[in-house]
C-alpha cells in the first residue's frame, strides 16, 4: 500500500529515520497518527463514496489532509513556554498509543482478554498507562529533549511529532517490563457482572475552570490556560485513547469546538463514537476500574484532578427507596469533606457549587446489541491523587455499585439535592442505625448482583464502615 510521508520532510535526517522503518512499523504511525479519524473513517471519506478508492488510500488521502491541518500556528509558537507544555501532552498522549500498539503486538498471549461487551483495548491501555507511570520522570525527560529538538528547528507538524514519539516507544518498549505491568491488571481484577464507565475531569483552576468563571482568567494556570487552547493543538484527536475532549459548560456548544474558550480537560471511559450516538462500558471488573483511575490520574499528575463521574448500569432489580442518609453516606465516601480555607468543615463539591447534577439516569446506545441501556450516572463524586486519601477508588465504586443493586435509583434521586446542599454548608454527624441501614442494603445489594464471594463483598464492607466511622470522627468533632 501507498504509505504517507509528508512533503515538507522531504531531504531532512528524519525522512532518512522513517525510511528505516519495516511497512508494519510504517503502518503503525500512519494510524496512530491519524487517530480518531481512523475510528470514524467511514463518515471522513463520505465525500470520496463515488469513487471506487481503495481503503488504504482513504488512509494516505486522510493523512495528507490532516497534516496539513495540525500544525501549531505562528501566534502559539511565538509562546514558546506555553508551546512546550501543551507538546508534552501531545507526545506523551502519542508515547502512550504507541505502546498500546506495541504491547497488543508484542503481548497479545499475555493479555487478558476484556469483559464482553465493553472496551476491547481497556487491558492493554491499562498495562501501557501502569508501564509508563512507573518510568514517568524518565520518560517525560526524553520528551523534554524532543520538545528541544522541535523548538530549536521550527517544526511544528503533528506528524513530526508523532513519529518522534514512536521513536521513543520503539527505543524504549520493553517486553518483559511490559509483561510485569500485565501481571499488575491481571492482579487487580475481581470480576463482576455490571458495565462500569467512568468521566474524570481535570483542571488547574478546579472550580474556577468553567467559562463563566474563568472568562478573561486563564493565565491563572500558567502552563495550560485553562485549556483555551484545547482545539489549537488538536487534544481531541491526540488524547482519543482516553476519550480525551474539553469541557467548557457552555451546553449550546458542548459537543462541538469552542476556539478560544477554557475549561476542563475530560476524559470520558470510553468515548467510542465522537458523535456521542454509542457508548461502551469500560469494564465490569470495579478492581479494574479503580485502578484505571488511579493510573490515569497519575498520567495526568501536572494537571490537578478535580471531579469524577460514575456510570453504572442499571440492573433495574432495586426495590429499597432511598433515604437523604444513603445519600449523605455516598457523599461522605466519594464527596470532598474537609476543612475549608477558614478552618470550617465542609462538603466542597456541594458548598462550592460545583456540581450540575446528582445522580442522574440516561439511555445509552450500544452498538453491539442494537439497544438502549439505562445508565446511572453519580456525578457528585471528587477526583484524587495518589496518597491524597487513606483509601482508593475501590471502596467507593464496591459501595455504589451494591446501593444501586439494592435501591430503586429512580425514587427520591433528583430530590435530594437540595437537602444534600443543605448539609454540605452545616455538615453533622449521621445517626448510628442509618450507616448500619445503608451498609446493610449495600451489603445485600452487592449478594444480589452474585458476582464477588462474600468473604470478598464482608472485607469490603468492613472497609467502607472504617472510612464511614472516621468521617463520623471528625464531623463529631467539629460539633464538639
Amino acid at each position: 500500500m501507498e504509505f504517507f510521508f509528508p512533503p515538507h520532510g522531504k531531504g531532512s535526517d528524519w525522512e532518512h529515520y522513517y525510511l528505516s522503518l519495516s511497512p508494519v512499523e510504517r503502518l503503525m504511525v500512519l494510524r496512530e497518527f491519524i487517530g480518531v479519524t481512523y475510528l470514524r473513517r467511514f463518515q471522513f471519506f463520505r465525500p470520496l463514496a463515488r469513487f471506487p478508492s481503495s481503503f488504504q488510500r482513504n488512509l494516505h488521502i486522510a493523512a495528507a489532509r490532516q497534516d496539513n491541518r495540525f500544525r501549531v500556528n505562528d501566534r502559539l509558537w511565538a509562546q514558546p513556554r506555553l508551546t512546550r507544555s501543551y507538546l508534552h501532552l501531545v507526545f506523551r498522549h502519542y508515547l502512550l498509543g504507541f505502546v498500546v500498539r506495541m504491547t497488543q503486538k508484542r503481548c497479545r498471549n499475555a493479555l487478558p482478554a476484556n469483559c464482553p461487551s465493553c472496551y476491547p483495548d481497556a487491558p492493554a491501555i491499562l498495562a501501557a498507562l501502569i508501564w509508563y507511570n512507573s518510568r514517568f520522570s524518565f520518560l517525560e525527560s526524553e520528551i523534554d529533549k524532543w520538545t528541544d529538538h522541535c523548538l530549536e528547528r521550527n517544526l511544528r507538524h503533528f506528524y513530526t511529532y508523532c513519529l518522534f514519539a514512536y521513536r521513543m516507544a520503539a527505543a524504549l518498549f520493553c517486553e518483559l517490563e511490559m509483561l510485569e505491568a500485565i501481571a499488575q491488571v491481571k492482579a487487580c481484577r475481581l470480576g463482576g457482572t455490571t458495565p462500569l464507565g467512568a468521566e474524570l475531569e481535570f483542571s488547574n483552576l478546579g472550580k474556577d475552570a468553567g467559562y463563566e468563571r474563568s472568562f478573561g482568567r486563564h493565565k491563572r494556570d500558567p502552563r495550560f490556560h485553562n485549556f483555551i487552547y484545547f482545539h489549537k493543538f488538536f487534544l481531541a484527536d491526540v488524547s482519543w485513547r482516553l476519550g480525551g475532549y474539553l469541557d467548557h459548560q457552555l451546553r449550546l456548544r458542548r459537543h462541538r469546538s469552542a476556539p478560544w474558550v477554557g475549561g476542563y480537560l475530560e476524559y470520558n471511559l470510553v468515548r467510542l463514537d465522537y458523535l456521542r450516538k454509542f457508548s461502551m462500558p469500560l469494564s465490569k471488573d470495579p478492581g479494574f476500574l479503580a485502578r484505571y483511575l488511579e493510573e490515569v490520574v497519575a498520567f495526568s499528575r501536572d494537571i490537578s484532578p478535580h471531579s469524577l463521574h460514575l456510570n453504572l448500569e442499571d440492573p433495574g432489580v432495586g426495590n429499597e427507596r432511598p433515604t437523604l442518609e444513603d445519600y449523605l453516606c455516598l457523599l461522605l465516601l466519594g464527596g470532598d469533606l474537609r476543612l475549608s480555607d477558614d478552618g470550617v468543615l465542609l462538603e466542597h463539591r456541594f458548598a462550592n457549587n460545583e456540581l450540575r447534577g446528582i445522580v442522574q439516569q440516561r439511555k445509552h446506545f450500544s452498538p453491539y446489541d442494537n439497544h438502549e441501556h439505562l445508565v446511572t450516572e453519580f456525578s457528585f463524586l471528587r477526583l484524587w491523587g495518589k496518597g491524597a486519601r487513606d483509601y482508593g477508588y475501590l471502596p467507593v465504586i464496591m459501595a455504589i455499585k451494591g446501593f444501586q443493586w439494592a435501591y430503586d435509583i429512580s425514587v427520591y434521586c433528583r430530590e435530594a439535592a437540595g437537602d444534600m446542599l443543605l448539609w454540605a454548608h452545616r455538615p453533622r454527624p449521621l445517626p448510628d442505625a442509618a450507616i448500619s441501614r445503608f451498609l446493610q442494603q449495600v451489603e445485600l445489594g452487592l449478594l444480589r448482583e452474585g458476582a464477588h464471594p462474600r468473604s470478598l463483598i464482608s472485607t469490603r464492607m468492613e472497609e467502607v464502615r472504617s472510612i464511614l466511622e472516621g468521617y463520623q470522627v471528625q464531623l463529631r468533632r467539629q460539633q464538639a
